[in-house]
């Protein structure tokens, strides 16, 4: 066949290759006629050809092609990797289980491929480490990675309680099955394995399917039982619904007893997994061996100290279930399709603790300035620490940093950027702490806005502009910079208003002194007035009867006061034609004539007194 050799791959080949193999030699003599080819034809020996190899030749091409895909050499890392991208699934090893497949899965499933426990095979784990993780998961695999990938999406496909999720792993399933099951039988043949006969059972290696449901705290007021009829809390119902859903194979996983048979007789017993006199992982092992169950393939129905006492003993056991009890009641209602059970007010089996997985930032921010709880456990570019509840308010970030604070404390974590990968998961709602609400005091209350925000200026609703030059009125908290993102100064009521060419003036309603001059893009603390902020208690008037007024004389006319901004437009001649007014010049007089739009109209004036603007 014909196959493109990278320069350097040849070159290497043709001078250094030590052969030991058959294949090796005759590759290594290919190469020396290609290069000695391209000299006589005046062409470098380093460029890229095409040349005839056969399949053995080129076998052992991708051999070195591989080892160099980790080579601290740039140059041979590129042509070892574009050797393997252009020949690596034309190669037909005489051996199937080196047959490469390529896959490909959304992000959704390349995570729960990252959870889940691996067996610890040598083609398993380096398959998995030379697959690309960035935007889900893809790359070309052997057929051991094969067979576990389609195993796993197979389970998530019919037990997995996020309908996506399910999705995606049934759309692997179907996508790789049939390649998978003709993989495994060409090896049955290689290995010269009989397979068993249609009547036969299947063979005892094959894991048998172990659903666990872990007991429950409620229980029957009784001495003893048998363990299916001892547990009555709603958790644990619904834990046994979904466990006759998903397999025939059903124990109970009892905190003092260990592993139970649905028939058989226990005591009644106030023990939870947690408890220093509970079962532990040694003791559960020794039942395991005893009954022989090893291999099972085994799901876990409960809690988190549940999941992780039988993960000691199945490291690859599945557990579905995450979040808190009411979140937990609902997803077992989806696996066995059916109504979430209520919970029970005297029920207190474990809360399972936050899953982390690998978020964005991003899926953690609300657009407003309401605070955003989850639980964090560092950036994903470093191990995950200890989870903990923490929240976020959009509108406190910076640059798109959002800054997270403890939920109990309040003070401030880490600076994260809405863009930014971390290990965290959703909150649950009875997580979040309730809002402290004070009792109000009998005592004036500071001035400023009940929330406030920073912002870019050109961000607050209503802003005036050349074309409605209606004044703004805001608090104001000061101008933010990148190193002070609090308000500066106490809070002030100001009106903003628009004095051309994208510049605005920010003055004091109390003093009409101007603050502050100022672009659209300037960032400052702000907040809305209210009408809360604009009320004055009314004053009660003292209502007399009208007493006849006393005749007076009539004062005389007073002279016209001189204002100088008069005198300043006296000043000035009107140009040519007369001043241009828009066409809708008696609407916006009509709204303008308020004591803000005066002052503002007044402020115009005089700059166009002295500049002419």
């Amino acid at each position: 066949m014909m196959i493109t050799v990278p320069g350097q791959l040849r070159r290497h080949v043709a001078d250094k290759l030590d052969p030991k193999t058959r294949g090796e030699r005759e590759l290594k003599e290919a190469c020396r006629k290609e290069v000695l080819a391209l000299v006589g034809a005046g062409k470098s020996f380093l460029v890229t050809s095409a040349f005839e190899l056969t399949n053995e030749e080129l076998g052992a091409a991708l051999d070195i092609a591989r080892e160099w895909t980790t080579s601290s050499n740039g140059n041979n890392q590129r042509a070892g990797l574009s050797l393997l991208k252009a020949h690596e699934l034309d190669y037909e090893p005489d051996d199937p289980r080196e047959i490469r497949t390529e896959i490909k899965a959304p992000k959704s499933l390349a995570e729960m491929y990252q959870g889940a426990a691996k067996p610890a095979t040598e083609v398993l784990t380096e398959d998995i480490k030379r697959l690309s993780w960035s935007t889900g998961v893809s790359g070309r695999v052997r057929p051991e990675t094969l067979a576990w990938l389609v195993d796993r999406a197979a389970y998530w496909a019919g037990a997995h309680p996020t309908p996506s999720i399910q999705r995606a792993a049934k759309k692997f399933r179907d996508t790789h099955q049939e390649r998978n099951e003709s993989l495994q039988r060409r090896i049955t043949g290689y290995l010269e394995i009989e397979e068993p006969e249609e009547e036969t059972e299947a063979p005892a290696s094959e894991p048998k399917r172990l659903i666990l449901v872990s007991c429950g705290g409620k229980k029957l007021d009784t001495p003893s039982t048998a363990a299916g009829e001892m547990y009555v809390g709603s958790y644990h119902k619904a834990c046994r619904k979904a466990a006759d859903t998903l397999g025939e194979w059903v124990m109970i996983l009892s905190a003092k007893y260990g592993l139970v048979g649905l028939d058989d007789t226990i005591d009644a017993y106030d023990v939870r997994a947690s408890d220093p006199e509970a079962i532990t992982a040694e003791e559960l092992a020794k039942q395991v061996r005893d009954l022989e169950i090893e291999d099972a393939h085994v799901t876990i129905l409960g809690g988190s100290d549940y999941v992780k006492l039988v993960r000691q003993v199945w490291p690859d056991a599945e557990a579905p279930l995450s979040g808190g009890i009411g979140e937990q009641l609902h997803q077992l209602a989806t696996i066995y399709k059916g109504e979430a059970l209520e919970d029970d007010e005297d029920q207190a089996p474990e809360k399972a603790g936050p899953e982390i997985t690998k978020r964005r930032m991003m899926d953690f921010v609300q657009w407003n300035d309401q605070p955003t709880y989850f639980h964090y456990a560092g950036l994903a570019k470093k191990k995950a620490t200890e989870p903990r509840l923490v929240y976020s308010i959009w509108t406190q970030s910076n640059e798109g940093k959002n800054l997270l604070r403890d939920a109990e404390t309040h003070e401030p974590i880490v600076a994260v950027h809405s863009s930014s990968h971390i290990w965290a998961a959703p909150a649950d709602p009875s997580e979040i702490p309730a809002p402290v609400v004070e009792e109000p005091e009998e005592v004036e209350e500071p001035e400023g806005p009940e929330n406030w925000y920073a912002t870019d200026l050109r961000l607050i609703g209503g802003l005036p502009s050349l074309h409605n030059p209606v004044s703004k009125v805001i608090w104001y908290g000061g101008q933010l910079t990148k190193s002070q993102q609090q308000p500066r100064q106490a809070w002030r009521k100001v009106s903003v208003s628009y004095i051309g060419e994208s510049e605005y003036e920010i003055w004091d309603l109390a003093t009409e002194d101007t603050i502050l001059r100022c672009k659209a893009r300037t960032r400052i603390a702000w907040g809305y007035v209210t009408e809360k902020d604009d009320d004055q208690e009314p004053v009660e008037v003292e209502v007399q009867e009208a007493e006849e007024p006393a005749p007076v004389e009539e004062a005389p006319e007073p002279e016209p006061v001189k204002d100088p901004l008069i005198n300043l437009l006296a000043e000035t001649a009107p140009p040519k034609g007369g001043y241009e007014v828009p066409a809708n010049f008696l609407e916006l007089a009509e709204d303008g004539n308020t004591e803000a739009a005066k002052r503002y109209w007044k402020r115009r004036c005089i700059e166009y007194a002295r500049t002419g603007k």
